[in-house]
């Protein structure tokens, strides 16, 4: 699936993988997805590369930063490359008085927010080692 000339079918060749498959096998259908020519593909294969945590294509994801035009592959880079670099990614909100924090967590990704008038560096690793090791059970703010 991952050679076919169906960008569906190279697309849910790279959608479907799953940490029971060997890691060979996921990097080897990351890596090719990477440079495929459809950037549904290419986006999916970012994607992936974050969940999996395979952070020596992380040169490579950052690389694609300035070769990649479609909008639905700038955008997932925004997400999952913060995410594969630091484990988190953290965006102010537009009014000024919240922090969007989106963690790489154990099996999904979390995300909460962080009121202005409580972060400082020292929380904001606090919370992302809290949610990256125990995922997160409250659904409210940090």
């Amino acid at each position: 699936m991952a050679s076919s000339r169906s960008w569906t079918a190279r697309f849910h060749a790279v959608a479907y993988l799953d940490a029971a498959l060997p890691e060979s096998l996921r990097l080897s259908v990351i890596d090719r997805a990477l440079s495929d020519r459809n950037s549904r593909v290419r986006a999916m294969a970012v994607q992936q590369a974050e969940t999996f945590g395979f952070r020596h294509l992380l040169s490579r994801v950052e690389a694609m930063i300035a070769s990649q035009s479609p909008a639905n592959v700038r955008k997932c880079l925004a997400l999952h490359l913060p995410l594969l670099r630091d484990r988190f990614r953290l965006e102010p909100a537009p009014d000024g008085f919240v922090y969007w924090l989106t963690v790489r967590a154990p099996g999904s990704i979390r995300g909460l927010s962080i009121p202005a008038h409580r972060f400082s560096d020292s929380y904001l690793r606090e919370t992302v080692e809290r949610l990256h090791t125990r995922g997160c059970h409250d659904k409210g703010h940090a």
